[in-house]
């Protein structure tokens, strides 16, 4: 229910949704997302792109994926 709830909100705001399309790229512009290019060649523009993705390397260029041990934790 909860989820149902937040996808109608999200509607009713005018936020576009698009399941089950394979995203083969982010788009940027001026280092931010700006949309995304999807397997059948077609680029979706949007202000805020939110994924759902397994971890893919290369999706987005020039950034890679943080593992364990990246990370240093002080006290």
């Amino acid at each position: 229910e909860l989820a149902r709830a937040v996808y109608e909100r999200c509607v009713a705001r005018r936020v576009t949704f698009v399941f089950g399309a394979e995203v083969v790229r982010v788009v940027e512009k001026d280092g931010r997302a700006a949309g995304v290019e999807l397997a059948d060649g077609e680029v979706a523009e949007a202000d805020r792109v939110v994924l759902g993705i397994r971890p893919r390397p290369g999706l987005v260029p020039g950034q890679r994926v943080w593992g364990g041990g990246d990370v240093t934790v002080r006290p």
